[in-house]
């Protein structure tokens, strides 16, 4: 017979052998979907945000180019250059203080003193593209103009502004009402609804205002060396111009400050966050088809040893190992596709669900994209995983002896996998692995994948092992005195016992849900107890040099007011790393943040309060020489540089650089003042420069000293430490939530697999508990063997995967997270004492039918 009379043979006999229906293949099913529907979701979420970031990337961005710059406005030469390729508006950026103008003076009924917002004062022509749509409908020059919102209203020599209704809500406010942002009065005219380009910054630490770029100067905010951030955007009149345009302004006009940006990187913390997003649920997909997989070989085993007189029959009639292997390996590979099939419908319904909510959470409209190549990836994904753990049971069964007919239900010989069906396994996982990787959403994903297919490789070969010593131990262990309890640890080696896949699947299920409770445990106790024992009141920033000692006199003169620290700030942008443009560098993910945009950096003579030298040794307090450079040491590992090497850093348009003479250690989550990047005072001198600085006092002198600054220095900004605790705590709470959610996918995994790792050895129990019955056992006797043999199946993987479990959650913590890592006895042992429970619950729930038959329907078989 020829391959493709063979193969033609295979196909016939398999989907005669596919009439017979899906029974048996329950598990199978389930545990593919639920892997590829979490792959084919994150693939659907993700390609219909690229797909809205490019549909809607001129309005996000807020036309075709952009420049942005901290301090200064940019240059009038480059902006005349873009006039001459299109239409330009320029709007300056700021963080502030708004302070209710109505009621009592600074204090109206019900209502807060002061409230931070992110500040935008914008040109008649913004926005180019798209509009600002205001609640109530009117526009927004009719809102900054104060004579839109309230009937009847007219301009008053008020000048206006447009907020969001969180302004209103939160200060007890109503359109029409005047308000004080620094030294100017305005009324509110509009509420705004949307902001086109809002999400271009992605967060802010405060609610949107606006106000008519002409109106800012009077306020007094803007100050030398205030944080202020300066944007040029330009739409083309021709948009293919845009390389030639961007590559004549780094020519002619680039500044070391500048920051210029096109529709390519339109909102690039957004889509930083939907990457990350991407990455790591693809892996919580990927986890849970791996843990699926055992499922998948389970079933796969289960259905054969169901067939074997069929196979036993077919291999009288002549057919051969390949034969046999081929119509069942195209039984399998049909309900793989199926059951990915059936995945990706499920992710897209998931999407379809998710969509609608970040459409509201994140301010732009989100629309559902279905794109064949991302169905297709999770498709393949099922299918791969799938044939890597389904061909070594499919290539064993092809190993049956004709002789299994006159056996009965004995055990035959063992059955092992070919050769080939061990490569093509191999090829299986090794094409997983790389579809991951080239999939990746950004480079630095890379190691964290590997990193975990590496994880999940030791974890089964742990497993593995411990289930060859499980069996070991107790084949060499005395016999104890109850016979049900020796029975029970007789069922753990005997041949064909089920200890290698329960414990297996058990396990992976137990490690799993162990990491994410210790990971949710270490999230929540960072919040609760770490941070508020040592943070401060508040931080007040933009504190003028010329304002600094009044600003200390008042804090000192406020009852309860602890600690005060403060520095000199400036902003900064590192724009080589050791004679190396950043640009051409290769910096480590954990510093990579460093380089991202304007940092915040300082002088001193001596070293800051609290610090840990690491390397290198301070500089004099009198030093006068070339400029020196105090480094944060996390830093500089991602830089890849130590001390002797040089930084080179953009301050105000100048470069300037310093060799690192000192590299320090910092513990960020102390909330104290501190900066990544210190210079000697000489390197700095005669930069403009504001202060920032910290206060620690007593919670009820908090809301006196708060009042004080706003009262004396209304362009100061304070921000309330607790409240930004608080936000921080609700976003714990929400990381959480969805690291359990996530989680509760690969659990519930676990959990079919488990199923049907039992079910798979229903047959032998069968047998057995007629054997018991015709002997004179009880159906409680066959009970309480089975209950000893699940709690000790159970107990012994508890104690394994207590172990992993506390590996992989410090790993996260660690790495991921970044914070101390707290091991939580509490809730890892109600996790696994859970999992133990479910695994005598679906252990006596998988044999209760068997239990209540009787005897009699097997024995007239023999």
């Amino acid at each position: 017979m020829t391959a493709l009379q063979q193969l033609l043979l295979a196909v016939r006999l398999a989907r005669r052998e596919l009439r017979s229906g899906l029974a048996g293949f329950g598990v199978f099913l389930a545990c593919l979907a639920l892997g590829v529907g979490a792959v084919a979701t994150v693939g659907v979420v993700s390609a219909s945000v690229d797909a809205t970031l490019q549909r809607d990337a001129r309005i996000l961005f807020g036309g075709d180019l952009g420049i942005s710059q901290t301090h200064l406005p940019i240059a009038a030469n480059a902006t005349e250059f873009l006039r001459q390729e299109g239409e330009v508006t320029t709007f300056v950026a700021m963080r502030t203080m708004l302070r209710p103008e109505t009621g009592q003076p600074g204090q109206p009924a019900g209502g807060r003193r002061s409230l931070l917002v992110e500040l935008k004062a914008v040109e008649p022509s913004y926005p180019l593209v798209g509009e600002v749509e205001m609640e109530g409908g009117g526009s927004l020059a009719d809102a900054l103009a104060a004579t839109a919102g309230v009937p009847g209203m007219v301009k008053d020599g008020v000048p206006g502004m447009a907020v969001e209704r969180s302004v209103l809500q939160r200060l007890k406010l109503q359109v029409g009402d005047t308000v004080r942002l620094g030294r100017s009065v305005l009324r509110i005219g509009g509420v705004i609804r949307k902001e086109p380009d809002r999400p271009a910054g992605f967060l802010g630490l405060g609610p949107r205002v606006m106000l008519a770029a002409q109106d800012l100067p009077a306020t007094g905010l803007v100050q030398p060396g205030s944080v202020v951030t300066h944007t040029t955007l330009v739409r083309l009149d021709d948009p293919a111009r845009r390389s030639p345009v961007r590559e004549g302004l780094q020519r002619d006009f680039a500044e070391p400050g500048w920051r210029l940006r096109t529709l390519d990187d339109a909102s690039p913390g957004l889509s930083r966050f939907f990457d990350n997003f991407a990455n790591y649920l693809t892996l919580v997909g990927l986890a849970s088809l791996l843990v699926g997989g055992i499922g998948v070989a389970n079933g796969v085993q289960g259905y054969l040893a169901r067939k074997d007189t069929t196979i036993a029959t077919l291999k009288c009639l002549g057919a051969s190992r390949r034969l046999v292997t081929t119509t069942y390996l195209l039984q399998i590979t049909a309900l793989a596709l199926l059951g990915s099939g059936l995945g990706s419908g499920l992710g897209v319904g998931a999407a379809a669900a998710v969509i609608p909510a970040l459409s509201d959470a994140l301010g732009i409209e989100v629309t559902l994209s279905v794109q064949p190549l991302s169905l297709c990836t999770a498709m393949a994904y099922g299918l791969l995983t799938s044939l890597a753990f389904g061909l070594w049971p499919l290539s064993a069964a092809g190993s049956i002896s004709p002789a299994r007919l006159f056996r009965g239900y004995a055990d035959a010989a063992p059955r092992r996998p070919s050769w080939p069906a061990r490569l093509g396994s191999l090829a299986c996982a090794a094409l997983l692995v790389a579809l991951t990787v080239l999939g990746a959403h950004h480079g630095g994903a890379t190691r964290v994948i590997l990193g975990f297919y590496g994880g999940v490789l030791a974890t089964m070969i742990v497993f593995r092992l411990f289930a060859w010593l499980l069996m070991h131990a107790a084949a060499r262990l005395p016999h104890p005195s109850s016979p049900r309890l020796r029975m029970a640890l007789a069922n753990l080696h005997r041949p064909g016992a089920a200890t290698p896949a329960v414990v297996f699947s058990l396990g992976l299920g137990l490690t799993i849900l162990a990491a994410i409770s210790l990971v949710d445990g270490n999230l929540q106790h960072a919040i609760a107890t770490q941070f508020p024992s040592r943070a401060p009141s508040y931080f007040f920033i933009d504190i003028q040099h010329t304002q600094i000692e009044q600003f200390r006199a008042l804090a000192a003169a406020v009852p309860g007011v602890t600690r005060l620290e403060d520095e000199p700030s400036l902003r900064g942008r590192i724009v080589n790393i050791d004679g190396v443009p950043v640009s051409q560098r290769n910096i480590g993910e954990n510093a990579q943040w460093a380089v991202r945009g304007d940092r915040g950096l300082t002088f001193a003579a001596t070293p800051p309060k609290g610090s840990r030298i690491t390397a290198g040794q301070w500089w004099p307090p009198d030093y006068d020489g070339p400029p020196l450079i105090c480094l944060e040491a996390n830093i500089a590992r991602g830089f890849g540089v130590g001390v002797g090497d040089t930084l080179t850093v953009s301050v105000l348009g100048r470069e300037v650089t310093g060799t690192i003479a000192v590299l320090r250690s910092i513990d960020w989550s102390s909330l104290a003042l501190n900066h990544a990047i210190v210079f000697t005072p000489n390197a700095l001198a005669g930069a403009p420069h504001a202060y920032i600085a910290t206060a620690y006092a007593e919670a009820e002198a908090e809301g006196q000293l708060f009042e004080a600054v706003a009262d004396a220095m209304p362009s100061v900004v304070a921000v309330g430490v607790k409240e930004v605790l608080a936000d921080v705590q609700r976003i714990a709470e929400t990381i959480g939530l969805a690291v359990r959610a996530a989680g509760l996918v690969t659990v519930a995994a676990g959990i079919l697999v488990l199923a049907e790792s039992l079910r798979a050895n229903l047959t032998r129990r069968r047998y057995e508990a007629v054997v018991f019955k015709v002997l004179g056992a009880t159906r409680l006797d066959v009970l309480r063997v089975l209950l000893w043999e699940f709690l000790l199946l159970g107990a012994a993987s508890a104690v394994v995967a207590a172990g992993l479990g506390a590996a992989l959650a410090w790993a996260f913590t660690d790495a991921i997270l970044r914070t101390e890592y707290v091991l939580l006895p509490v809730p890892l042992a109600a996790s696994l004492a859970a999992g133990v429970a479910a695994t005598v619950v679906l252990g006596l729930w998988a044999v209760r039918s068997v239990l209540s038959r009787s005897a009699w329907e097997f024995l007239r078989n023999e």
